[in-house]
C-alpha cells in the first residue's frame, strides 16, 4: 500500500525504510495470522506455511512463517481429521486420502484422520 501510486505513493526505498523501522515483532504477527487462519479452516503445516509466505496470502518471509509454524500449539492430526470430515459422505475414502495428501498432510496425519473419520 505504501508504494501504490493510487494510495500513498512512496518509493520502494521509502516503503522499505518505513517497514524496517516499525516496532513490530513480525514473527508474532505471522503466528497470530496463522492462528487466525486455523480458526476458520483446516491446514497442514506445509499448507499454512505456503499461505503465510504467498504473495497472494500474507507475504511473510520464510523465517517468519517457520517461526509461526514452530510456535503454534496445533494438533496437526486433528487438522487432518477436520479437513477429511469436510468430504465425508460424498467422497470415496481413497479420494479423501488423495485430497489430504495433495494438501500436504503427512502419512501419519492422514492415517489418523482416516482411522477417526467415522467417530
Amino acid at each position: 500500500m505504501l508504494t501504490d501510486p493510487k494510495a500513498e505513493g512512496f518509493t520502494k526505498e521509502e516503503g522499505k525504510y518505513a517497514i524496517d523501522h516499525l516496532d513490530v515483532d513480525w514473527n508474532q504477527v505471522a503466528k497470530k495470522s496463522a492462528e487466525s487462519y486455523l480458526k476458520h479452516q483446516a491446514f497442514s503445516q506445509k499448507g499454512i506455511y505456503n499461505q503465510l509466505i504467498s504473495q497472494y496470502g500474507e507475504n511473510f518471509t520464510t523465517s517468519q512463517a517457520k517461526y509461526a509454524i514452530d510456535h503454534l500449539k496445533t494438533n496437526w492430526n486433528k487438522m487432518a481429521l477436520k479437513d477429511a470430515k469436510r468430504f465425508k459422505g460424498n467422497t470415496r475414502t481413497e479420494d479423501i486420502k488423495r485430497i489430504l495428501k495433495n494438501s500436504h498432510y503427512t502419512d501419519s496425519e492422514i492415517d489418523y484422520a482416516m482411522k477417526n473419520l467415522n467417530q
